[in-house]
């Protein structure tokens, strides 16, 4: 069989010859979950909908992106709040939260209480999503939190909540920030996990595992993975039960956050890359590695940056290139906080499943997809719904051009096409394009592309994926799918946007 090649012109010049019969040495398996999702606390009744009334929008966005996985995300319920919350049995509603008012309409949530009914909202959650819940382990008050784990226990019968999994538990959340080492965060990890075990009477072997890690920095002389794993953490029925590790990461501080910090192709390669030897080292003790917490920047994101078109390009080229490292999972995070008459969210929200949402200096009149969803549609769409497809980055020499080719049962079948370069509002003159040479094409080869059109970086609207547009009231697209034949092997990329070859 002819082989590929893959050439970038215009702005630098790289080549890479690919046998489409062959996965390359270096390919990794995907996960169909690879773009998941996670909720604080407070959050999840927005998201889920109340008690038997499952948040429409919610099951029709992610629909969306069953259609071309084959999965909805997996959803993890915890962060910051997960460590402000106590349980109490009494309360009747699922959460109990400081009230706005005019004066401060989004108080801070230090402290939120929830009942045996908050762990019962995750059966509204789409058909097969998978779901990881986190217990307080800050305010190191066991009772409370056997309470907790006990209550979400009772909520998933023998691990399932209807069509919904109880798939990890996590013990505590970034604990670098109130442990003074890892090796005294691995001891009460372990009390903690010991005694839930005892609680729900979990069998070795059965049920949910334990997730463990989460941490906000890294450390390699302390809160690192690989010291984790060395203080005997794994050791025992507790440890025996850890399947998943996690680390947390952001691009940056929402304070400073800015579009071209997003769409530096080598920023967020050198942040992912500095967790290679933590990877290697989990998968060496057969644990798998995710990033647990993640997104565009903390603090809730910046505002001009964390909700533009910038972030569906960043997103696609993050979660991908974490992909090829053996990262399984990137679960972007998610946060509506109630105040006075309205929501106010994080601003990089991947939806706003509820209307009324202050964002900025506006307020949504209904449920809304943010630029960001549109990173998980192509993901969903190059991974593909077999389950066993694999993973390469193609090398570009650009500063702009990423691409990564997707192979199943050893023959190259899609490929991704990312280009960084920035076009923003105030951008003049033409924009830019890059051209693109796949060599090797033949008349008895056809190969087709979608194209991810962003009309500028620093703005939230006009986003399309393949001539659809999801700006619409129920979440479900608008428009016909437009899919481009290629022409001579040449595809042209503008700026700021992304292709989605598909060979045939």
């Amino acid at each position: 069989m002819a082989p590929w090649t893959f050439t970038i012109g215009i702005i630098g010049l790289a080549s890479l010859a690919l046998v489409a019969g062959q996965n390359p040495a270096n390919s990794t398996l995907l996960d169909q979950r690879l773009c998941s999702m996670s909720l604080e606390f407070q959050s999840l009744e927005y998201y889920a909908g109340e008690l038997g009334h499952p948040n429409q929008f919610t099951h029709n966005v992610i629909q969306n992106i069953v259609q071309r996985v084959g999965l909805p995300p997996a959803m993890r319920i915890g962060g910051n709040t997960q460590d402000r919350t106590y349980f109490d049995s009494s309360v009747d509603i699922a959460v109990r939260l400081p009230a706005g008012t005019a004066a401060v309409p989004n108080p801070t949530q230090m402290q939120i209480y929830v009942g045996p009914k908050f762990f019962q909202l995750s059966e509204n959650l789409p058909k097969n999503t998978v779901v990881t819940y986190g217990v307080n382990l800050k305010f190191d008050n066991l009772t409370d939190t056997l309470g907790e784990a006990t209550a979400l226990f009772n909520a998933f019968p023998h691990g399932n909540q209807g069509s919904v999994k109880l798939e990890l538990l996590e013990i505590g959340n970034e604990p670098d920030f109130y442990f003074n080492g890892v090796d005294s965060y691995a001891s009460q990890w372990t009390e903690f996990a010991k005694n839930i075990s005892q609680a729900v009477k979990l069998v070795p072997g059965q049920g949910p595992a334990f997730q463990a890690g989460d941490f906000a920095g890294h450390s390699a002389s302390n809160f690192s993975i690989t010291r984790l794993l060395n203080t005997g953490i794994l050791s025992g029925d507790t440890g025996a039960r850890i399947n998943t590790v996690s680390q947390h990461m952001y691009m940056g501080d929402g304070a400073t956050g800015t579009v071209s910090t997003l769409l530096n192709k080598g920023l967020s390669r050198s942040k992912l890359a500095s967790f290679k030897s933590d990877i290697a080292y989990a998968n060496s003790k057969g644990l798998r590695y995710i990033l647990g917490e993640t997104n565009s920047f903390y603090n809730g994101g910046a505002t001009n940056a964390s909700n533009t078109g910038a972030t569906a390009i960043w997103a696609t080229d993050y979660s991908l290139q974490a992909a090829t490292l053996n990262i399984s999972r990137t679960y972007y995070h998610n946060n509506i906080a109630s105040g006075y008459q309205a929501y106010y969210p994080a601003v990089y929200n991947i939806f706003e499943p509820v209307g009324n949402v202050v964002i900025g200096n506006s307020t949504t009149a209904r449920p809304q997809v943010q630029p960001q969803y549109h990173a998980f549609l192509v993901v969903a769409e190059a991974i593909g719904n077999s389950g066993k497809s694999r993973i390469a980055e193609l090398p570009a020499a650009s500063d702009y051009i990423a691409s990564y080719g997707i192979w199943e049962k050893g023959k190259l079948v899609r490929i991704v096409i990312i280009n960084s370069q920035p076009w923003v509002y105030a951008s003049t003159g033409s924009r830019p394009v890059i051209t693109v040479q796949l060599q090797g094409i033949t008349k008895h080869t056809k190969a087709t592309y979608k194209t991810l059109y962003v009309p500028h970086a620093d703005i939230a609207q006009g986003l399309t994926w393949a001539g659809q547009s999801y700006a619409t009231e129920s979440g479900f697209p608008s428009g016909r799918v437009v899919q481009e034949v290629v022409k001579d092997g040449q595809i042209n990329i503008s700026a700021t946007s992304i292709v989605l070859v598909s060979l045939h």
